[in-house]
């Protein structure tokens, strides 16, 4: 996007997560010190080439991470694929089916690209893509590089905007339960557990989502359907972290 005002590209996605979600929207965006993607610009690819054979070469971890923004798709824009995702989750992970994890990600693929094309540059819309990523990048930012991945931290902080949408009364005890329930079958490492509340809130404050001061949330009003609010009561954002802290 920078280099000589611009090169023509192709996305080659050797990864789950880069398959199902980063080689589509056109964000092209680096990490500094002080936050996640605080660098980046929009500029889309000339294609993107998805061969899933790539897939068989990565390790668990890796699979785990593709697997949470896969879910994401499915609580915020597809409860039937949520409720997919959670019922075929293992045989997903084994890559027992090909032309299953073909379908997997060209619905991952469909959704995020129906979004994109009505809000290319995140003004609205594409916000709803964050779901996670407020809670999430936080994580990313404290901890040494490499001691937890994207996944982890996007799946942590699902399950703090998930408890967060409860609180609010957005969303259904009975619908957050059914959520959370898919949310934690990406397992988390201690070392997120280990973080002060206060120094995730600190890291908060200097994400890429504040807007006039003040964090947008996004959150679920049900499985399949997401909101973004801000303003939200500090003690209120205090526990939902705890609280995924402790589901850990």
């Amino acid at each position: 996007a920078t280099l000589l005002r611009g090169l023509n590209f192709v996305q080659v996605p050797t990864t789950l997560l880069a398959q199902v979600d980063s080689s589509v929207g056109g964000k092209v965006g680096i990490n500094h010190a002080m936050g996640k993607n605080l660098i980046g610009s929009f500029y889309q690819p000339n294609a993107v080439i998805i061969d899933t054979d790539f897939l068989s070469t990565l390790p668990k971890k890796e699979m785990l991470c593709g697997m949470a923004e896969v879910i994401k798709y499915g609580l915020i824009l597809d409860y039937e694929f949520a409720k997919d995702i959670s019922n075929n989750f293992s045989g997903i992970l084994k890559l027992n089916d090909t032309e299953q994890t073909i379908k997997l990600i060209k619905r991952c693929v469909e959704l995020k690209a129906e979004v994109v094309a009505k809000d290319e540059q995140e003004s609205g819309l594409r916000r709803i893509l964050n779901f996670g990523h407020t809670f999430g990048h936080p994580v990313e930012t404290i901890l040494p590089r490499g001691t937890v991945t994207h996944g982890e931290a996007v799946a942590f902080g699902m399950r703090a905007a998930i408890r967060l949408s409860e609180l609010l009364e957005l969303l259904s005890p009975v619908q957050s339960e059914e959520a959370l329930n898919l949310v934690k079958k990406i397992n988390l490492p201690d070392s997120i557990r280990e973080l002060s509340v206060s120094d995730i809130m600190d890291a908060m404050s200097s994400d890429k989502k504040v807007k006039e001061g003040e964090n947008h949330f996004v959150l679920l009003d049900k499985i399949g359907s997401a909101v973004i609010r801000s303003g939200i009561e500090k003690p209120l954002i205090e526990e939902s972290i705890l609280f995924a802290q402790e589901s850990i």
